[in-house]
């Protein structure tokens, strides 16, 4: 019987499972799932584990990358799925599945693993400078949210810590900005980064560059060509050459990204590496690489040396979360 780990990426719109051979750490099944589909994880496990193939594995360990806090004891560790009605906890699903060890990750503090062994060409350059292996490295990627982590140098490696810094108070900048606050603000109240800096986020910029541009005609033309796709924000994207409303809000976009990411970097100086992960950037990595992000990242008044100072990448490897479970499973 072929002795497997079980990992998995929990995320507000899907979830991937994957089984994974744990001696040569070649995949030996994954399936993705709509995670709405579903009212518990433990359902999802479980419809993984009836596929064919499974019965053939013994299971020697699982982790689980999750959006949202995970509170951990000494005896196990919960999470509340911050974009899902699901409540994960590690002594249930070891309990239900007979597992001798299952770790939950925030989904972010996973990527940070995953950092910790992705290779070269899996990152494309956006800031050329040299890594300081003895300096911290900071995290973050824009997808159905905005995770954040750090990542920081310890005498064994590094140690991961996980955040919510995509929830900090959002900081206009501009006139532009202040108004943008003012739109979100009606909404949702408090207005966080992450109110933007999303896959929902760029939808919400979609709407506010709509409001801005008194031309009924290009409202019309902009929700027929973006807003009544099935993913909207990847249509938004798409229509960057096409539509000057989509265009606006990309670059919207863009310099908030780049804005707040200069924000965390400039609160542990990580020159140690600056990573973009998340499931947007690489398919915007042709606008990134245009440098309306690096502009702003670095936009810090007297403390632009040091953001400019910095090695900024993004990471291509899309499944990034699921081999930071991997290294984490097997720590």
């Amino acid at each position: 019987m072929t002795k497997a780990v079980l990992v998995g990426d929990i995320g507000g719109t899907k979830t991937l499972l994957r089984l994974v051979d744990a001696d040569t750490h070649l995949t030996l099944r994954e399936q993705r799932y709509d995670s709405k589909a579903y009212a518990t994880f433990g359902a999802v496990i479980a419809a993984f584990l009836q596929q064919p193939g499974s019965a053939a594995c013994a299971i020697s360990a699982a982790c689980f990358a999750v959006a949202g806090p995970v509170n951990r004891t000494e005896q196990a560790s919960n999470v509340r799925t911050t974009n899902l009605p699901w409540f994960i906890e590690s002594s249930t699903i070891a309990k239900q599945f007979n597992l001798a060890r299952v770790v939950l990750l925030n989904d972010f503090e996973a990527v940070g693993y995953g950092i910790t062994a992705v290779a070269d060409d899996d990152l494309v350059v956006l800031q050329d400078r040299p890594r300081n292996l003895t300096k911290p490295k900071l995290v973050l990627g824009a997808g159905t949210g905005l995770g954040v982590c750090q990542l920081v140098p310890t005498s064994s490696g590094f140690s991961v810590l996980p955040s919510e810094g995509g929830h900090l108070d959002f900081a206009p900048n501009s006139e532009q900005e202040i108004r943008l606050w003012r739109h979100a603000e009606r909404e949702f109240g408090h207005v966080s980064y992450e109110r933007f800096i999303s896959g929902p986020g760029l939808v919400d910029l979609f709407h506010f560059c709509i409001s801005e541009t008194p031309n009924t005609d290009v409202h019309q033309a902009a929700v027929e060509l973006c807003l009544k796709s099935e993913d909207p924000a990847a249509a938004i994207t798409a229509a960057y050459d096409k539509s000057e409303v989509a265009r606006t809000a990309v670059d919207l976009f863009i310099k908030l990204y780049g804005a707040h990411t200069g924000n965390l970097a400039l609160v542990n100086l990580p020159y140690g590496g600056v990573y973009i992960a998340g499931g947007i950037a690489p398919k915007m990595i042709e606008l990134l690489q245009r440098g309306q992000f690096l502009a702003n990242f670095r936009a810090k008044g007297r403390m632009t040396p040091l953001l400019e100072a910095m090695p900024v990448a993004v990471v291509m490897k899309p499944d990034v979360a699921l081999l930071g479970t991997l290294v984490a499973a097997q720590a």
